[in-house]
């Protein structure tokens, strides 16, 4: 697995706002992602940003708890 980069996109290059390569809408786009090795990145809106380190922290999470590196406390 290769880590996922994102770019936050200086003022100047925004220029105002862009169509987000994920959810296809019109929104401020300031940051950009590259996928794989790639050379081209790609514009995505700050809520698809969200939902992907979202998603990444998920399955770090879940990697934590296989390692062992968590454990399960009794509670109610």
């Amino acid at each position: 697995l290769q880590p996922v980069r994102f770019v936050k996109a200086s003022a100047v290059e925004c220029g105002g706002p862009k169509k987000c390569a994920l959810s296809g809408q019109s929104k401020s786009c300031k940051h950009r992602i590259k996928l794989g090795d790639s050379s081209s990145y790609y514009y995505i809106s700050p809520f698809c940003r969200y939902r992907i380190t979202s998603v990444c922290n998920f399955f770090t999470y879940i990697r934590y708890i296989q390692q062992g590196l968590l454990k399960q406390q009794d509670g109610e």
